[in-house]
């Protein structure tokens, strides 16, 4: 449900009252109907105008206005192409402004080397063929293209691990305060090149 704005004074656009009116669309209370109104959304020319970027599928696809004219995008099938728009499109409704709410995600590239932690935390490399260890590699996110962005997960998931660890050996013996205080002395003390090389990658 359209959340409304009644916030400013001024006339309503429909029946002309001098009364609180909302701020998108220039109606007061009494002139809006959800169901003609907000479900059908702004036009394409109107939300072009207003914002950046439009949608009318959810987010699947977006236009955009350049010097070109109107231009259509869907990342997903690596589309993008300029558009002939007719006045029935122009003036379709439904339109609302483009949020990208969609993670990027790992990608995987048949022939391509990627690096992976091993058990023992180095870091090894291995070529993407697709095949089963590939696959449990590839599934499980322990397959990068970067070296140094692997070795930066493998220091982080041994702090994480010795954190739990010392944790649940400890939870009956101290209070969570004084026991967090501990395990991070603990882990500075006897891990301290490991926090160093975490604190650079992150400092880049």
């Amino acid at each position: 449900m359209v959340k409304l704005k009644y916030n400013t004074i001024g006339e309503c656009v429909d029946c002309g009252a001098y009364t609180s009116i909302d701020v998108e669309t220039n109606l007061c209370e009494g002139c809006v109907d959800n169901t003609k109104i907000f479900n059908k959304g702004m036009t394409f020319l109107d939300a072009i105008q207003k914002y950046d970027k439009i949608t009318n599928d959810g987010g699947e696809t977006y236009y955009y206005k350049n010097n070109e004219g109107y231009i259509y995008k869907n990342y997903d099938k690596g589309l993008s192409c300029s558009i002939n728009a007719n006045i029935d499109f122009l003036l379709s409704t439904g339109w609302k402004e483009y949020k990208n709410r969609k993670l990027a995600l790992p990608k995987r590239r048949r022939n391509e080397s990627y690096y992976f932690i091993n058990a023992d935390r180095t870091i090894g490399s291995d070529m993407e063929h697709y095949l089963p260890i590939d696959d449990n590699k590839f599934n499980n996110y322990n397959s990068f293209t970067d070296k140094s962005f692997a070795k930066y997960i493998a220091d982080k998931q041994l702090i994480h691990r010795i954190n739990l660890v010392l944790k649940e050996l400890n939870k009956d013996r101290f209070d969570k305060a004084d026991l967090q205080d501990l395990i991070n002395e603990y882990i500075r003390n006897n891990y301290s090149k490991v926090l160093n090389r975490i604190t650079e990658y992150e400092s880049k």
